[in-house]
């Protein structure tokens, strides 16, 4: 295996090794008591059984239906909405399967103490509008819980994907090429995502990619956050040492995908947060002999510590990524249009 350490910002003098001890450490002590972490990955995806009604799993609801869903469904009664086995959790809620008149969807139930969050989900899925974004239906409400309706994906997940089979560089752009058109427009829309990591990669039958969980999103337009929340080992090095940042957090999580599409693990782990954190500040990557020179200088360009030199944060934007030579075989006007996905040449993980 060979080391390679991501590229840094020079600096005229370099500071003491007691000095770079101390603000790490510092960074480090500061963002493991106040960092708001995503629940534990090994536990992200496992489904269990359904809990909300446990005397009869498809029991209807009743809360009073939000105008956008009867618009959607003119003809549908609050009656016809059955909850079925739970599909995942989060630090927020949970999603279950729901059935409507035949149709199926995915819905995410909040709690009420959980209503802010949710409204802020939902007003960000209202500003978007991508084939590589969830699509949402409307919201109900009752006096405990929110219910959002959403778009349901019947591929899994990207996480389960990786762990069953080792991709092909081709799969690995194109899922790639994929997120970088999501990504893309989360930010156009005055959106930072904060989440990106495989478990909200969702996959449906053709074997195209849609991100899902905005709980953590944010809308900051021309501004900058200081929230320090995400999942651990897809931080981004400003977010821990609880500095202003931007976009450019997200491309770093987008940088971590990659590399982890390529080895099948992330390049920052450790046996806790804290130790995570430390490894990440350091900036040391373990590279597999097999990578390419391409990919490899492809991951380090978006793994670089300083997030203005971050590739996807310099003068030319997004363009950046999209004409690095990683994309050489990727036409930038077909993506969108969602044509044959190499994915569907291969069994995906069905829920």
């Amino acid at each position: 295996m060979e080391i390679i350490k991501s590229p840094t910002k020079k600096i005229p003098v370099l500071p003491s090794l007691n000095s770079i001890r101390y603000r790490c450490s510092s960074a480090i002590r500061i963002a493991s008591k106040h960092i708001a972490i995503s629940p534990e990955r090994p536990t992200k995806r496992k489904v269990a059984d359904n809990d909300l009604y446990p005397n009869s799993p498809n029991k209807p609801i009743s809360p009073i239906m939000n105008k956008s869903v009867e618009e959607f469904h003119p003809s549908y009664s609050i009656k016809d909405l059955y909850l079925g086995k739970c599909l995942g959790r989060g630090k927020q809620g949970r999603v279950v399967h729901a059935t409507l008149r035949n149709k199926e969807f995915a819905v995410k139930i909040l709690h009420k103490d959980e209503k802010k969050t949710g409204e802020m989900e939902w007003k960000i899925l209202n500003r978007l509008k991508s084939p590589f974004l969830v699509h949402s239906y409307g919201k109900i409400m009752d006096s405990d819980n929110m219910y959002l309706l959403l778009e349901l994906m019947d591929g899994g997940d990207l996480f389960h994907l990786i762990r069953k089979r080792k991709l092909n560089i081709k799969e690995i752009t194109f899922i790639s090429a994929e997120i970088v058109l999501a990504v893309e427009h989360l930010h156009n829309q005055g959106v930072i995502y904060r989440d990106l990591k495989p478990e909200n990669v969702m996959l449906d039958a053709s074997g195209h990619i849609k991100l899902v969980d905005f709980g953590l999103s944010k809308i900051i337009d021309d501004d900058r956050a200081q929230t320090a929340c995400g999942s651990a080992e897809y931080m981004a090095p400003e977010i821990i040492r609880r500095q202003l940042y931007t976009y450019s957090a997200d491309w770093w999580s987008f940088g971590v995908l990659v590399y982890e599409l390529f080895h099948g693990h992330t390049p920052f782990r450790g046996e806790s947060n804290k130790e995570v954190y430390q490894n990440i500040l350091r900036g040391d990557i373990i590279y597999s002999r097999s990578l390419d020179a391409t990919s490899k200088d492809f991951i380090r360009s978006l793994l670089n510590l300083e997030s203005e030199y971050r590739l996807g944060s310099l003068e030319n934007g997004i363009c950046d990524i999209k004409n690095h030579p990683f994309f050489r075989k990727i036409d930038w006007r077909v993506i969108p249009e969602r044509l044959q996905s190499p994915l569907r040449e291969h069994q995906i993980c069905k829920i």
